[in-house]
């Protein structure tokens, strides 16, 4: 009875060293998945900050679009305006040199 209580005794130590093992790799697996999880949501954020801004430079660019056509349109008005202003100043300068 003695040798076979040696036996149980040194596989309930062993039992316990196992026991004590998995726990500290319980506790390491733990830690990795907290890390883990907390890296996806600093991801998830971030990817949620980038599209926003993608969302908000679409918007942008489609206002700078209308600037861009607004203002083509002012520069063919004006290039229309100074080609007015050049034909009338020509048929001034005519009309003074006939008078003269």
């Amino acid at each position: 009875m003695n040798q076979n209580t040696m036996i149980l005794s040194r596989e309930f130590e062993l039992t316990k060293t196992k026991i004590c093992n998995l726990e500290d790799d319980k506790e390491i697996l733990y830690k990795s998945l907290e890390e883990h999880k907390q890296a996806i949501q600093e991801a998830r954020e971030n990817m949620e900050d980038a599209h926003s801004i993608i969302v908000k430079l679409g918007n942008e660019c489609e206002s700078l679009d209308k600037k861009v056509i607004k203002l083509e349109k002012e520069l063919v008005a004006a290039k229309g305006d100074i080609l007015r202003l050049r034909t009338w100043m020509s048929s001034l300068e005519t009309t003074e040199k006939v008078h003269k």
